[in-house]
């Protein structure tokens, strides 16, 4: 018979046909998974480990035939592709034997699935399947036992982000190509060519090209693995070359390769660092570099995927061989792209989750790279910094705004002649963050003139020359920091609540608004901030040091008056206005210049948090900061005189009364870790300390959290009577010891860190030496007897008690004794011993 030409209907018939050796290869498929999870339960149980080998054989013959069949650009579209890459999920998930067994199969699964991400119209879901199963094929393939193996695959990785690179950077340069930017990528050629050597008689899929045999990170004439084939016609013949050949048709398939080769990479690096980082190449990170630096993917998935693969590669990989410079410019370069595109709503699981990579990545390229690649990339890297944080705290993720401004210090660290930028920053000055980065960036410019009897000069790394003379020796520009002192000075000027300046672009810069009364909450914080700058930096500064005590003098006044409308926002700037007075007061008075008047610190002011009734509206912490900033004001003000003004003494005893009565137990706290150092500067008693604070130890109420400020507060007690049994605390040197030891403590509650610790050991040794120079008399009324300490601290040494309590009553014990023996002998002393047997049984 005659042949005759195929029609519609032997292609229905086909692809019936084709369609039923799919089902039975797939029902095979399920069959011998589930053999093999017998096998292996089995074999577990002690049966003979033959059987589970075979199935595994048979798994990986049937896989490879459907792999073959399924996994091609004909096919990526189809229901059965996706059936069949579930099945492979599952087997890695379920069944790894399958593949730790032979590295070969893995290599050959991998050669089958990475082309299918070039194929146009892949779902999210496909395409996150695929990548998550190539890493997890190169986790298998670590596991397999064949090392040279998996060498060569993070050979080809490593190659592959190189090549990709240049395959993106034709479409950057020339994005209008009118036949596009095709491109085939020859990679994985070792890992290919060992894959056919084990691989037998069988077959191998077409993707594969065995025939030549050389490889390497080189091609063969220094060639590039890359070849543009947009630039040659279907009449020439296609090259044969030694690897996987990946074709890249348009710039979409570009972007999903390179993203796909950044995951890899970051995922071999994290799986094998001992042997991945032997192959990642100054290359390799400039490759990622500078996907990492183009502005075309700013707001993309590549940029985020190659920011994770920059931050693993500075992490895991020796800094001597990385190109410090050109990463560094680079992720300045995303810095500042990240403070001009909008990444998704505050809080949102993506935007934190690239701010947090990105500011890790920061970090890590930072802190490898030397001082030359610093200084070189620190205007860059300042710019960046500063765009950051100007683009407000809640554009931003707190993890990335600080990551901005350690960089922005570690650039004028590096570059001193930086300083003319800070003042980008004064309207922010109202955070935290930035006026303390403002301040050490500014102290070393600000620093005391040495004086110097030769001239010299000092050649920054970046090439920047600061010359000094006799007598005029400093750690920076004069002119630069003659500048930044008239901007602050500017600032704080038109930030006065008695100025004109309401009204200025500054006072917009920092509130956004035009009306003075719902603007002068967070006008104050901004002065504040800069006041705080001022007492850091302005100590030979007269004019600085002037103009802060001056705004510090009318915004107190303000925060006297001022009423909370219930969104904290008044109670926020009460905060910072009394904590930038509390660093005022730190500063020493001098004959010349202006220095804090302690009497700004008036009872209605140190009371304002328990007074305005509007506060309670506000949320729960900013109320508990409010309170606290009063507590630690008090001990400045009480500090600031060898005897605390009448005036200090009422305050404070009001401070007292209100928050021991607080609900909320974290002022509760506070306040009891101020009760030492308040003590000792008002040369109480602490007899009355010791009842007080037993009675909040015996509250029902009482936290952990108390009970242990409790137990540390009976120690400071102890301390504190000794001193003011021996009158050494009329002295200021351990007044302001005192003070700076008190408010580190009231600051620290509830930090896990235990810092509070830290603070009355401080505070105990400043006592003991005081009294010591004194004579070391003392009043044998003043001293804490282990009797009364006992009395608070024994039940806190149960085995019921929380362990941070029954840590700090061992603590307090050592330090009652100590006082007591010294100072007071054997009276003080009685009941010691039951009270040390009492800690050795419990």
């Amino acid at each position: 018979r005659g042949g005759h030409m195929a029609g519609p209907e032997d292609d229905a018939r086909g692809a019936v046909a084709q369609a039923s050796v799919l089902e039975k290869d797939l029902k095979d498929l399920e069959r011998l998974l589930k053999a093999d999870q017998a096998a292996v339960a089995a074999a577990n149980g002690g049966a003979a480990g033959g059987e589970s080998a075979r199935i595994k054989q048979s798994l990986r013959t049937v896989l490879r035939k459907l792999m073959e069949a399924y996994f091609n650009p004909l096919n990526v579209h189809k229901r059965e592709m996706r059936s069949l890459l579930g099945l492979l999920r599952v087997a890695l998930q379920r069944h790894a034997e399958i593949f730790t067994g032979s590295s070969t199969f893995c290599v050959r699964t991998f050669a089958h699935l990475l082309p299918l991400l070039t194929c146009a119209g892949l779902s999210e879901s496909v395409t996150d399947t695929i990548v998550w199963t190539l890493c997890q094929l190169s986790s298998q393939l670590s596991n397999a036992g064949d090392p040279k193996t998996f060498a060569a695959l993070c050979v080809g990785i490593a190659e592959l982000v190189e090549d990709v690179a240049q395959v993106l950077e034709i479409h950057s340069c020339a994005p209008g190509h009118p036949h596009g930017h095709g491109a085939v990528l020859c990679c994985f050629g070792e890992a290919m060519r060992r894959m056919c050597d084990d691989a037998g008689p069988d077959t191998p899929p077409q993707s594969e090209r065995p025939d030549g045999r050389g490889s390497g990170r080189k091609p063969a004439n220094g060639e590039s693995r890359v070849l543009d084939v947009s630039r040659h016609t279907r009449d020439v013949a296609p090259v044969r070359v030694d690897g996987l050949a990946v074709e890249v048709g348009g710039s979409e398939a570009a972007e999903r390769v390179a993203t796909v080769a950044c995951k890899l990479l970051t995922h071999a690096l994290r799986v094998g660092p001992h042997v991945t980082t032997g192959f990642v190449s100054p290359a390799t990170a400039r490759a990622v570099s500078h996907i990492v630096a183009s502005p075309a993917y700013a707001d993309r998935a590549l940029r985020r995927a190659a920011v994770a693969t920059l931050r693993t590669v500075f992490t895991e990989s020796a800094a001597l061989i990385l190109p410090g410079e050109t990463c560094l410019r680079a992720v300045a370069s995303a810095l500042f792209e990240r403070a001009n595109v909008d990444t998704g709503p505050a809080g949102s699981v993506e935007r934190e989750g690239y701010d947090g990579e990105l500011a890790a990545c920061v970090d890590a390229v930072a802190s490898a790279s030397d001082i030359a690649d610093v200084a070189a990339c620190a205007d860059a890297a300042a710019t960046a910094s500063i765009a950051v944080v100007a683009s407000g705290e809640e554009a931003c993720g707190a993890n990335l705004r600080a990551s901005a401004l350690r960089t922005l210090r570690m650039s004028v660290a590096a570059k001193p002649a930086l300083v003319s930028a800070l003042p980008g920053l004064l309207p922010h000055a109202g955070s935290r963050d930035v006026a303390d980065a403002l301040i050490a960036c500014l102290h070393p410019v600000f620093a005391p003139k040495v004086s110097t009897f030769t001239e010299k000069r000092r050649r920054l790394g970046g090439g920047d020359e600061v010359w000094t003379r006799g007598g005029e020796s400093g750690a920076g520009p004069s002119s630069a920091a003659a500048w930044v002192e008239e901007c602050i000075l500017s600032a704080l000027h038109q930030l006065s609540p008695m100025s004109l300046g309401g009204s200025s672009a500054l006072s917009g810069m920092v509130t956004g608004q035009t009306d003075w009364a719902a603007a002068a909450p967070r006008r104050a914080r901004a002065a504040a901030g800069l006041v705080r700058v001022c007492a850091a930096v302005g100590r030979d500064r007269p004019r600085l040091r002037s103009s802060g005590v001056g705004t510090a003098h009318e915004w107190l006044k303000w925060a006297r008056r001022a009423n909370d409308a219930g969104d904290g926002l008044v109670a926020i700037a009460f905060t910072g206005v009394l904590d930038a007075a509390v660093e005022l007061a730190r500063m020493e008075k001098t004959e010349n210049g202006a220095s804090f008047n302690e009497d700004d610190l008036t009872q209605d002011l140190l009371l304002w948090p328990w007074g305005n009734g509007a506060i309670n509206e506000a949320p729960a912490e900013i109320r508990r900061a409010a309170k606290i900033a009063s507590l630690r004001a008090s001990l400045a003000a009480a500090a600031a005189r060898g005897k605390a003004s009448g005036s200090t003494q009422q305050s404070m005893r009001q401070l007292l009364q209100s928050s021991v009565k607080e609900p909320d137990q974290g002022v509760v706290a506070a306040t009891v870790s101020w009760m030492p150092a308040a003590s000792l500067l008002l040369g109480n008693d602490p007899t009355a300390g010791i009842d007080m604070v037993m009675n909040i130890a015996a509250n029902d109420t009482a936290t952990p959290e108390v009970r242990a400020a409790v137990a540390v507060a009976v120690g400071g007690l102890a301390a504190a009577g000794i001193a003011v049994g021996a009158k050494a605390h009329a002295d200021m040197s351990l007044r302001a010891k005192a003070r700076d030891a008190g408010q580190r403590a009231i600051a620290s509650v509830g930090i896990p860190e235990k810092k509070y610790l830290a603070a009355a050991n401080d505070l105990s040794a400043a006592v003991s030496e005081a009294v010591k120079a004194s004579g070391g008399k003392v009043a044998a009324k003043y001293v804490v007897t282990v009797v009364s300490a006992a009395q608070v601290l024994a039940p806190m040494l149960t085995v019921d008690e929380d362990d941070s309590v029954a840590a700090a009553a061992l603590w307090a014990l050592p330090t009652v004794f100590e006082h007591a023996q010294q100072h007071a002998g054997a009276n003080a002393m009685r009941g010691a011993s039951e009270v040390s047997a009492l800690t050795t049984t419990t």
